[in-house]
């Protein structure tokens, strides 16, 4: 048996929570690093023990993915049986109770499965909200058995390119948040390590590279571009990074991973490793055990380990590779945030201008596809101190390495020369925990015709200390966007102020404060909904 985390705890908590409130099928929001495999294997362990007899599939697109998982639910649950269906693990089970299935190799074989009552996918931004693929075409003919079939879904990242939210719309499988952990949390709680972004002495022109019909950068493109500064950047990761133990690498095509081996060769390194859709299973497991065991110092791949590769001693991350996909940077940047013995942060280099178009991977939203053709201009998500030329996310008024003010005007690209240090956790040396003593919740604007109603909720963190924000559900765009958010965190769905009021909501034991503007913004909030 093994000791689950308290949020692990608290994420399964919510999640029957959120069943038994009718709220339909839920989302756990955790960041790379923070046990998905371990809270999908309590979430099982539950189900079985609750409700025997129970059937139960836990589902997810990758190999690794699906190792884990299985792993993980043996850990918590030693005893009980469980069965594996998947062409690229081997078995091909689906008689037992439990089962970890990859989609790939049972998408057109529902009919196989038979009666099941839950279905846990892991990573279920995969599903496509508006397409049928091969999440909506197994589950419908399981529905076809089964028409009340419960699904959980798990994701650091829970929105697609193009898309948006994945709980958002009348297409989505899903209907809210049952649970969401920040990973600053984690990283304040010494379960993640801190990244610590760094551009390019040299980056890729993303401006020259053509975008697909799903907005993803072209991958002939982008090798096109890439290649170009390719023994450049391979020089200068080799000079920034003396101390990294091991660095994973981000290629942008087969042929481009290649090149950046040869590179690396022709520069004397050694221990380097290259993995790519096209490894075979046997040479894969042994560069995994390679990586692990600290033979190989350079770990160059593409098309593979941005989910589901679990190297703990990776310390460093280089992305030679550009991405539309808010969800991909994420994933590639959580490669190297798990802790390990001697490793106190984890360092990224970036040559794609992804932090610049992303920003901070606890800020990040869902970003459209451009309107206008590839060409048309981007919202920038960071720009470089005036001072100290540290990327810092666009919004910050002041630096959070140096302190200095910076211009409210709207941030450009940066193509600058000069390296610069990226925070990806966005302004955090500004934001301050404090314990909620106290909760209020009062009607605001009932009687002014001109304004639209909101619910103020104010919470007391000192002896005299009172701060609040406002949530207004019958607002449009941002703001009622945010009011859903925010009580789908506490296990409810969007409701109008009137019935907000009579809520007994759940008191969050922390918030999360900025300070430095006109008034302390709360950001973030500390919710356990039992």
């Amino acid at each position: 048996m093994i000791d689950a985390r308290p949020y692990q705890l608290d994420a399964v908590a919510s999640v029957w929570r959120f069943m038994e409130r009718g709220y339909g099928n839920p989302v756990v929001v955790a960041p790379t690093g923070a046990g998905k495999s371990i809270i999908i294997g309590l979430i099982v362990a539950d189900a079985i023990r609750m409700w025997a007899p129970t059937r139960c599939l836990v589902m997810a697109d990758a190999k690794e993915l699906i190792e884990q998982n299985a792993e993980a639910y043996a850990s918590v649950s030693p005893m009980a049986p469980y069965g594996i269906y998947s062409a690229s693990v081997g078995p091909r089970e689906f008689v037992h109770a439990v089962t970890f299935a990859q989609i790939q190799s049972c998408y057109d074989k529902a009919g196989l499965f038979g009666y099941q009552d839950f279905i846990i996918v892991d990573e279920c931004h995969m599903i496509n909200p508006k397409q049928m693929g091969m999440y909506r075409t197994f589950i419908e003919g399981l529905k076809e058995v089964n028409p009340d079939l419960k699904i959980v879904g798990l994701t650091a990242t829970p929105y697609r390119l193009g898309h948006g939210y994945v709980f958002k719309g009348d297409e989505s499988l899903f209907t809210g948040v049952a649970y969401d952990i920040g990973i600053e949390t984690l990283i304040a709680e010494g379960f993640l390590v801190m990244p610590i972004a760094r551009a390019g002495t040299v980056h890729a022109d993303t401006d020259k590279i053509e975008h697909g019909s799903n907005g993803e950068f072209k991958e002939a493109s982008a090798q096109a571009e890439f290649s170009r500064i390719t023994d450049a950047a391979v020089s200068d990761m080799i000079a920034r990074l003396p101390d990294r133990k091991s660095v994973l690498i981000f290629a942008c095509s087969l042929d481009h991973a290649a090149e950046i081996a040869e590179c690396l060769y022709s520069h004397e390194e050694t221990a380097i490793d290259v993995v790519t859709g096209t490894t075979s299973k046997g040479e894969r497991e042994a560069i995994v055990e390679r990586v692990r065991s600290g033979v190989t110092r350079w770990l160059v791949n593409c098309a593979v380990f941005t989910k589901g590769f679990n190297a703990k001693n990776i310390d460093a991350v280089v992305l030679l590779r550009a991405t539309e996909s808010a969800a991909l940077f994420v994933q590639m940047v959580g490669r190297g945030l798990r802790p390990f013995p001697g490793k106190k942060d984890c360092i990224v280099l970036d040559y794609g201008e992804n932090v610049t178009r992303h920003g901070p991977i606890n800020a990040i939203k869902p970003r459209p596809k451009r309107e206008g053709g590839s060409n048309a201009p981007r919202e920038v998500m960071a720009k470089e101190c005036v001072n100290c030329q540290a990327m810092i996310a666009v919004g910050c008024k002041t630096c959070p390495h140096c302190d200095a003010a910076q211009p409210v005007s709207e941030a450009i690209p940066n193509h600058s020369d000069r390296p610069s240090d990226a925070p990806l956790i966005g302004n955090a040396e500004q934001c301050i925990w404090k314990d909620v003593i106290d909760v209020r919740y009062d009607p605001h604007g009932m009687h002014t015709v001109a304004s639209k109603r909101s619910m103020k909720v104010s919470y007391r963190v000192g002896t005299a200390e009172w701060v609040s924000e406002w949530i207004c559900p019958e607002h449009n765009g941002y703001a009622r966007e945010k009011a859903a958010k925010w009580m789908e965190k506490r296990g409810y769905n969007l409701m109008e102020v009137d019935a907000a009021l009579l809520v007994e909501w759940p008191k969050p034991t922390r918030i999360k404060i900025k300070y430095g503007g006109k008034w302390p913004e709360i950001i973030d909030h500390e919710v356990s909904i039992f």
